[in-house]
């Protein structure tokens, strides 16, 4: 049951960040070298990538690069 909801909260998280994604593939489809750095140098992008490397679960991945963003948000803007 709990599996299933964080499913659920990763499929969500993946149509919330599609924009951000479009965004990065359409700047820089004919250049990998700058798509690898843009890809790399964002925090929750490469938590994604390795993830899914590391694992390869989609769901897991998302879930993982989620746990990113919101420690971002919430936990790092807080101690400054």
């Amino acid at each position: 049951m709990v599996y299933e909801i964080l499913k659920l909260i990763a499929i969500a998280y993946l149509f919330y960040s599609m924009d951000s994604i479009f965004d990065v593939v359409k700047e820089n489809k004919l250049n990998i070298l700058k798509y690898f750095k843009t890809v790399f140098s964002c925090d929750k992008c490469a938590a994604f990538w390795f993830a899914l490397a590391w694992g390869w679960n989609l769901y897991e991945a998302l879930i993982i690069s989620l746990c990113v963003l919101l420690m971002q948000s919430f936990i790092i803007t807080k101690l400054k």
